[in-house]
């Protein structure tokens, strides 16, 4: 007698790990505990498991996809007759984190800018306002150049010096918000008192446009073209210097810091005297001949 027996074959399965970090991640295998039903395997082992259908899985890390591939299908079902040998790969990308870097401009010092005005950039990228670039994960600087005169803040993701950390998966965003500085204009009163004059500063109220201001005090004003004048005294003078020009007139960009001074001197007086010769009764003499003082 003679028997032939015929027993089934255990199937075999081979589930691979593959991590690519080509957007700054740093995951590895061991970070993606990989399973076939809920019995957990070894990347690149090959184990046996009854025929029937399977699901391939994995604990999957953030900022990372995942595609399923070889003999399982794209939800990681693979099914297994006696004597299969198959295999399926599960490979993790890191995600290129995103960012997206915003300026606004405040003009509410008399300020004209745009935003045209200023470049942004992420490390040495330039990039647009509102635009949302892609960047290897890491740590990044958001910086900016152009226009002076207007003060610089950050906010969002970003912290005050610009600096922010994108993970693989991560949307973040940063603005930069340019807000005009107030111009600063000093306006002094200076009295030069050589020829007997008594005047001091005080006689001499000053002026940006309508608004009183003290001598050798430092005021905010709007950019903008300004007037500066006085109050003036009889037999005083008046030079106007520093950035005014020579009618008070000064122009105040955002963020200037400018002065004006404004020297009175008093006038030298002046005496004219006056010689008369009458000659009604013989006399000969002429105004040549008389000698004049005063005091």
């Amino acid at each position: 007698a003679c028997t032939i027996t015929n027993n089934d074959v255990r199937p075999r399965l081979t589930v691979t790990k593959v991590v690519v970090n080509n957007d700054g991640g740093t995951k590895a295998i061991s970070a993606f505990p990989l399973f076939v039903d809920a019995g957990g395997v070894t990347s690149g082992a090959q184990n046996s498991f009854a025929a029937g259908l399977h699901t391939v899985s994995e604990t999957g890390q953030a900022g990372y996809n995942a595609t399923i591939s070889g003999d399982c299908a794209a939800n990681g079902q693979v099914t297994l007759a006696p004597g299969d040998a198959k295999a399926c790969t599960i490979t993790n990308n890191d995600i290129r984190p995103k960012l997206t870097v915003t300026k606004v401009v405040i003009n509410d010092d008399g300020g004209s800018a745009t935003i045209s005005a200023w470049s942004l950039f992420v490390d040495a990228t330039q990039v647009t306002s509102g635009v949302q670039n892609g960047f290897a994960a890491g740590s990044h600087v958001v910086s900016e150049s152009g226009l002076t005169g207007y003060s610089a803040t950050f906010s969002g993701d970003c912290n005050s010096q610009g600096q922010v950390s994108l993970a693989p998966g991560d949307v973040k965003a940063c603005t930069i918000t340019n807000n005009d500085v107030r111009p600063r204009l000093t306006v002094t009163k200076v009295v030069v008192n050589d020829d007997g004059g008594t005047k001091v500063v005080a006689d001499f109220p000053l002026f940006v446009d309508t608004t009183g201001v003290t001598s050798g005090v430092q005021n905010g004003f709007a950019a903008g073209l300004h007037r500066v004048s006085e109050t003036g005294q009889a037999g005083y003078s008046l030079a106007i210097t520093g950035d005014c020009d020579a009618a008070g007139n000064v122009t105040l960009a955002s963020g200037d810091v400018k002065a004006c001074t404004l020297t009175n001197n008093d006038i030298r007086p002046r005496l004219t005297v006056v010689k008369m010769v009458v000659n009604n009764t013989g006399g000969t003499a002429v105004g040549q001949a008389a000698q004049l003082c005063v005091d």
